[in-house]
């Protein structure tokens, strides 16, 4: 039987790398649509240039690809760098990445019966309620959230159904490389210096592992609509830190509480939002599936 094509961009980042390893799709053939090729993946991974700043070239790639299933995780995504380039708007970077390269992507599989998965974010929100369900209004407060938003818009418009949103929050995981909240803890801690962490943010760290499956059961499901993939934890990164320290035996006295404004300066501490937290429990009715807490998460990690 022949098996079926997915298509995915961002698969060099953290949570694509982890994909591989942990051979959720090995039914399927495996289409990396990347910018920069690596190398070190399973034999049944192909890998296809496609840049996302070229709407002819998404086209032609998807069109020579026919994939049954895209996930769409690639985006220009650090709050700060995406902040710089807003002055750009639709000329920019951000925008053509985000929002320009999303509707194409959406475009070709509303006409092509393609079932698209968009990996989203908590930064289409504006961190003045506690948590945020599926059915919220957005109301980005930064460029990041800005563009994603109006990707998530456009899916919605273009597609009807046939699509699924997935949200999630603070994604970690032992094998990051220090891309991710842990790893950077990790990393920290090792260095056996005092270090601070904020302890006045609120959020919902989700283990990669679990954004994965929750990202599969969706594929399987073909449930439309928005889904927030979170554990029902609310904690700050400070307790995020003395939770890694107690698990792997770091000095605690080493991490040090400090505000969100003392951290990132007036003006950066603007663009991120005091309760960064979704509320998943109607995905998990939805799904079947319930994220990891973390200290469950760290319980079952081997660094």
């Amino acid at each position: 039987m022949k098996r079926p094509v997915i298509a995915i961009t961002g698969l060099h980042g953290a949570i694509g790398k982890r994909l591989i390893s942990m051979e959720l799709f090995n039914d399927w053939n495996i289409v990396d649509l990347y910018r920069t090729y690596q190398m070190g993946y399973s034999s049944n991974v192909l890998h296809v240039p496609m840049d996302l700043t070229d709407d002819d070239s998404i086209q032609e790639t998807l069109e020579r690809v026919r994939p049954e299933v895209i996930l769409h995780m690639a985006a220009v995504a650090h709050i700060d760098t995406c902040e710089h380039d807003r002055d750009h708007g639709k000329n920019g970077l951000t925008w053509k990445v985000n929002v320009q390269a999303t509707e194409k992507i959406a475009q070709y599989a509303k006409s092509n019966n393609c079932f698209l998965i968009y990996l989203s974010t908590e930064c289409v929100f504006d961190g003045k309620k506690d948590k945020y369900t599926e059915h919220d209004a957005v109301n980005p407060i930064n460029w990041y959230g800005v563009t994603k938003a109006e990707a998530e818009s456009r899916i919605i418009e273009i597609m009807n159904n046939n699509y699924a949103i997935v949200r999630s929050n603070m994604a970690y995981h032992p094998h990051d490389e220090q891309k991710t909240i842990f790893g950077k803890v990790i990393s920290l801690f090792e260095k056996q210096e005092s270090f601070q962490m904020v302890d006045d943010q609120y959020m919902t760290p989700t283990f990669t592992d679990d954004i994965l499956k929750g990202i599969k059961t969706v594929i399987e499901t073909k449930e439309s609509g928005i889904n927030h993939v979170v554990p029902r934890e609310v904690i700050t990164p400070f307790d995020f830190g003395i939770k890694v320290a107690k698990r792997f035996g770091y000095d605690e006295v080493l991490l040090k509480p400090i505000s969100i404004l003392d951290f990132f300066g007036k003006e950066r501490a603007k663009l991120r939002l005091k309760h960064a937290c979704l509320d998943g429990i109607m995905t998990e009715k939805k799904l079947q599936f319930v994220s990891r807490s973390v200290d469950i998460a760290l319980q079952e990690m081997v660094v």
